[in-house]
């Protein structure tokens, strides 16, 4: 709050109160118009109404500060996103690297990975001839 306005208003008979000169002055109020009197947090409020072009205005001002907002948001988002998924390839690639340097390269055909499945399920089983047993 800029300034610190208190006056003392006596309510009629109607339950109307005057507003005191200095504060209208200071908030713009003239006779005929409008004001809203509320209940906010146990205290009596009256605002002055916003005309409407004045609320258009103010509308179109938010709406403009949101859309900055939201699109500064979503910046902030991406670009954390963008980030994360650079370390996540960095990792990926370390942990890749560590599994090619741990497991050397086979390269089998398909009629050689049967012969293979077979001599291990012999081995399984304990049938295994001597020869298998040398392949793995």
């Amino acid at each position: 709050m800029d300034d610190m306005y208190e006056h003392l208003s006596i309510v009629g008979q109607r339950g109307q109160i005057t507003l005191p000169k200095d504060i209208r002055d200071k908030e713009g109020i003239r006779p005929k118009d409008k004001v809203i009197v509320k209940i906010e947090d146990d205290k009596i409020v009256v605002e002055k109404t916003v005309k409407r072009k004045d609320r258009k205005t103010q509308l179109i001002e938010g709406y403009k500060q949101m859309s900055v907002l939201d699109r500064s948001t979503e910046n902030d988002f991406a670009r954390a996103c963008d980030k994360e998924m650079k370390t996540i390839r960095k990792e990926l690639q370390k942990t890749n690297a560590l599994l090619l340097s741990l497991v050397p390269e086979i390269r089998v055909s398909r009629k050689e990975m049967e012969k293979l499945k077979k001599i291990k399920a012999e081995m399984d089983s304990g049938n295994a001839t001597a020869y298998s047993k040398d392949l793995f």
